[in-house]
Parts: C-alpha cells; sequence; structure tokens
C-alpha cells in the first residue's frame, strides 16, 4: 500500500524518503531516497509508515528502538491497521521518546491509492494533527470526497482501528 501512495506525495511536491522491510521489493520509487535504516526515517519532521501488521511493528518500530533516533518536533503517523494493544504500547513508547504519534487508518486497497482517493480516519492530539493536516489532504485530488478527517484526544484506549 505504501508504494502506491508515495508518487502522490511526490507529486504533491513532499521530499519522499523509503524504507521496506524487503530489500528486494523492486526499483527505487521515482523521485525518492532510499534509506539504509528505518531510524534514519525519524530525522524527518514527519514519517508516516505503513506496515503490514502488529508483528511488523512491533519488529521495526518497538525492537528496532527507532524511536530514539528521532529529531525534537518528530510526527510519527501510524497508517497501519493493527490492534488496540499495539497502539497503546505504540503511544507509551512515544511518550516516553516525547514524540508525537497519530493514527490513521486506512481505508481502500493500492489500487485506489495510486488513484489518490483512499479514505483515511485520523486520529491524535490536535497539535501534531494540526501541523500534519497539509501533508495528509494532500495525499487525495478531492480531499471533500475521498478523506475524512477526524481530529480527536486520544486516550490511551482510543486510537485503533482494526
Amino acid at each position: 500500500m505504501g508504494a502506491a501512495m508515495i508518487p502522490n506525495l511526490v507529486e504533491a511536491g513532499h521530499t519522499v524518503s523509503v524504507w521496506n522491510r524487503n530489500a528486494d521489493a523492486g526499483t527505487k520509487p521515482e523521485g525518492v531516497a532510499v534509506l539504509d535504516l528505518p531510524a534514519e526515517a525519524f530525522a524527518i519532521k514527519a514519517v508516516l509508515t505503513m506496515l503490514a501488521d502488529d508483528r511488523a511493528v512491533q519488529s521495526v518500530i518497538l525492537d528496532g528502538d527507532v524511536l530514539r533516533a528521532a529529531i525534537k518536533h518528530c510526527v510519527h503517523v501510524m497508517m497501519a491497521t493493527i490492534s488496540p494493544a499495539i497502539v497503546e504500547t505504540l503511544q507509551q513508547a512515544h511518550r516516553r521518546a516525547g514524540i508525537a504519534y497519530v493514527s490513521a487508518a486506512v481505508f481502500g486497497v493500492p489500487a485506489i491509492a495510486a488513484k489518490a482517493e483512499l479514505n483515511i480516519m485520523v486520529a491524535g492530539t490536535n497539535r501534531p494533527l494540526q501541523k500534519r493536516r497539509r501533508c495528509s489532504t494532500r495525499w487525495v485530488r478531492r480531499p471533500g470526497l475521498s478523506v475524512k478527517i477526524q481530529s480527536t484526544r486520544t486516550s490511551p484506549r482510543s486510537p485503533a482501528i482494526s
């Protein structure tokens, strides 16, 4: 899904860097920099992650200790569909690291992502949502029709869709 989203981010004028768990994932997407390690992504102000499931999130984000590499004011936008339990663990880890965490559940398939018509429901504290709203609304061509953004204050048990 992430690979299908990249061209739209590039087209919208964003600087995009990527890291993939599978080094043989294919060719380098046009207009992007390929990172050697996932922690390198957290040296950027906005990090979007699209991982397969709870195990992938646990392995890459938590076990990989990538949050230690985050710059000040980094906002991590988790776009994977994951369980409430892993979301709670992520929230705690982000609080300890002093990094903003935003849950952005994606509804769609890669073909819809390629057409920039995903539905994305966003939850997090208001401050990082407002800072990153420009980025999230640029992923789609018709924001009023294809994106519903819901800004809510998250409690430890409320931000995930699974």
